[in-house]
C-alpha cells in the first residue's frame, strides 16, 4: 500500500483552504463592524476604566463572539 498523495494537485474544491485574500476581506468584513458597534455602544458605558483595560475588555467581548454551527 502506499501512502496517499497530498499534493494541492488532486484536493477537491471544497478541501482546499480559501484563497489569501478572500481570509482578509472576510475578516475585514466581520471585524471591522464589529469593533465599530463595541467602540459606540460598550466604550461609554466603561469610560472611567483605564484606556488599556477598555482596549483588554472590548478585545475580551470580541473573542467571545463566535460562529453558530450549521
Amino acid at each position: 500500500m502506499s501512502a496517499p498523495e497530498t499534493s494541492g494537485a488532486h484536493l477537491s474544491a471544497a478541501a482546499r483552504p480559501p484563497r489569501k485574500w478572500k481570509q482578509i476581506a472576510l475578516a475585514f468584513v466581520v471585524v471591522y463592524p464589529l469593533v465599530t458597534v463595541l467602540n459606540t455602544v460598550i466604550a461609554p458605558q466603561i469610560a472611567f476604566i483605564p484606556q488599556p483595560l477598555r482596549g483588554i475588555l472590548i478585545v475580551l467581548c470580541m473573542a467571545t463572539v463566535r460562529k453558530r454551527p450549521v
